[in-house]
């Protein structure tokens, strides 16, 4: 038997609701988020299963914060499922819940389990959050110095200027210049060696560079958290919605924009290059602008295209063929 314990957690505490005998009842409880908090939620976990039931822990994904919960229950061996945000919400949203307080939204999550049956959740291993740490690093270093080149713009088209201060921000962007290369160097050095073959898989096909082939590796987790390519295409945002419903409520399909932007907008930028030089893909795309479709559309089945054979170097362990037309993996009309 499964028992269903939702975890609501926040930066300073988690609470928790567990299912009793009598329908519709919850023993709920608050713990604080470090070790000793967690350690007291395993200890009650642990009673739970020596009583005869298995805990089966429903928790959202919160960043770091719902991590090192996930991390303990993994090591000792609980199951537990972490689940989009979002998708709490819709949930919620779904069963009428109208009181928004941290008991209520782990009672939510406990009801998702039992209706929902979720999936366990496999955390990625070690070198996927290396990874992430590393691709946040460089983000965050990107936005600093944009903010520096905005500035650098706004004081230099002002009629009263500090050479001073604009010296001091050109040095700035040159460090952060310095900085953003040597960290996407040693991003890449490090994937290259963590995942060799898929990383040499991945930069055969054409239109797939470096930082693409990284993003999927880590969108991935090294192709292990999708068996699929259409799953996937879900997942990054570019499988197309279709909205239809009896014969009255029937609207154009459109692209499904709520997955990771990044992932997309860096297999957009390698359909630039796909079209010219990789023939399955430029086939593609010229067969559908002479069907008169409109270049986003194209553009989007390119992107799906470039997924397919990602998946199909990947699973057949071969690097890309350019003049093997339909070179993708066999569960690819799955």
């Amino acid at each position: 038997m499964t028992k269903y314990v939702g975890n609501d957690i926040s930066k300073d505490k988690f609470d928790i609701a567990i299912p009793t005998n009598i329908e519709g009842s919850y023993k709920k409880h608050s713990y604080s988020n470090d070790q000793k908090g967690i350690s007291e939620f395993l200890r009650a976990l642990g009673i739970i299963r020596a009583q005869g039931t298995e805990p089966h822990v429903v928790l959202e994904a919160t960043g770091v914060y719902s991590l090192s919960v996930a991390h303990q229950l993994e090591k000792r061996g609980f199951t537990f499922s972490v689940i989009n945000p979002l998708t709490s919400k819709r949930f919620s949203q779904t069963i009428g819940q109208s009181a928004k307080t941290d008991p209520h939204d782990a009672i939510s999550l406990s009801l998702y389990g039992q209706y929902m049956k979720p999936e366990p959740t496999k955390l990625p291993n070690e070198t996927h959050y290396k990874i992430k740490q590393k691709r946040v690093y460089i983000k965050q270093l990107k936005k600093s110095r944009q903010a520096f080149k905005n500035n650098l713009h706004a004081f230099e088209i002002s009629p009263f200027k500090d050479e001073q201060v604009l010296e001091s921000v050109k040095k700035q962007i040159a460090h952060l210049n310095e900085e953003i290369k040597k960290a996407e160097k040693e991003l890449q050095t490090f994937t290259k060696e963590e995942y060799a073959e898929q990383y040499k898989l991945l930069t055969s096909i054409k239109g797939i560079g470096p930082k693409n082939a990284i993003a999927l590796i880590y969108a991935t987790n090294g192709f292990q958290s999708f068996d699929n390519p259409k799953k996937f295409a879900r997942f990054v945002g570019i499988a197309p919605t279709v909205f239809q419903s009896g014969s009255s409520v029937k609207k154009k399909s459109r692209m499904n924009r709520s997955g990771d932007p990044e992932i997309r907008s860096l297999l957009y930028i390698a359909t630039w290059s796909a079209i010219r030089f990789n023939k399955p893909c430029k086939q593609k795309y010229e067969e559908l602008i002479a069907r008169g479709k409109p270049p986003m559309v194209v553009l989007v089945a390119v992107m799906n295209k470039l997924i397919r054979q990602a998946f199909g170097v990947i699973q057949s362990g071969e690097k890309f063929n350019n003049e093997y037309e339909n070179q993708q993996p066999a569960t690819a009309t799955a």
